[in-house]
């Protein structure tokens, strides 16, 4: 499944209705209706606070994205009107505008295997200390999801993908990297050209747990290992651990 980190801020207004009830056989009953919402729900726009702050949306847009732009006088009269309408404004059209959507993406593999989860958790956290969004798809080590996935990041325009890559996605990865989007794999390396990788040094990990168990006067020690289509790929793989110690 895919989980998607994205919140679009919208403002309704809710007109109730009240007075005396309308019958539909006997004409007003005298009883007070409850107050419901209307079936067509209105979005307060820079229009709306425009017209009640008395300037125009162009400084409405000005003193809202560079308060620091505009008088005193005019920026208190634009907040109050800002705020009395309730307008919270739509980020998400301002960033499609300004091609900065703050927003970057994550493909994992198994969001159930502790060690993503923890990628996951670790990248959205330091994301949002930087005033990035995320937007998380797990692939399932599926390549079609994986391609999937890519493609919703694309629309959304995503700034970067970081990407943990499925056996034989290659080609979709170069697609993505020459679209102007940047990639950084983690674990392991789809082999696509332009993309960056952050792995794990496993020469070195396999090389201090090798020597741990000859310490112990082990001599007769086995490996075992996970899908060798994908680890076969990374130096210091099950195939490659017998000259760790050499």
């Amino acid at each position: 499944s895919i989980a998607i980190l994205v919140a679009i801020d919208c403002q309704f207004k809710a007109f109730p209705v009240s007075g005396p009830c309308l019958d539909s056989q006997h004409g007003l009953s005298g009883r007070p209706c409850r107050p419901r919402r209307s079936s067509l729900s209105v979005t307060v726009t820079l229009r709306d606070v425009a017209r009640l702050a008395g300037v125009s949306t162009t400084t409405v847009s000005r003193t809202l994205s560079k308060p620091q732009r505009v008088n005193s006088e005019t920026r208190d009269r634009v907040q109050q009107a800002a705020e009395a309408l309730g307008y919270t404004g739509n980020e998400m059209a301002r960033s499609l505008r300004q091609q900065d959507t703050r927003t970057i993406g994550l493909i994992i593999s198994d969001i159930l295997n502790p060690f993503h989860a923890q990628v996951a958790g670790g990248l959205e956290r330091y994301a949002s200390e930087q005033g990035y969004s995320a937007i998380l798809c797990n692939s399932d080590e599926d390549v079609n999801k994986e391609r999937a996935s890519l493609e919703l990041l694309r629309r959304h325009r995503v700034m970067g993908i970081v990407l943990e890559p499925t056996e034989g996605s290659r080609a979709e990865v170069e697609a993505i990297v020459r679209s102007g989007i940047p990639v950084v794999e983690v674990d392991r390396v789809s082999g696509a050209v332009g993309a960056a990788s952050v792995l794990s040094d496993n020469i070195g990990g396999a090389a201090v747990a090798a020597r741990y168990l000859l310490s112990l006067g082990h001599r007769r020690i086995a490996t075992i290992a996970g899908d060798q289509q994908l680890t076969r790929r990374l130096p210091g793989s099950a195939g490659n651990c017998g000259h760790l110690v050499a």
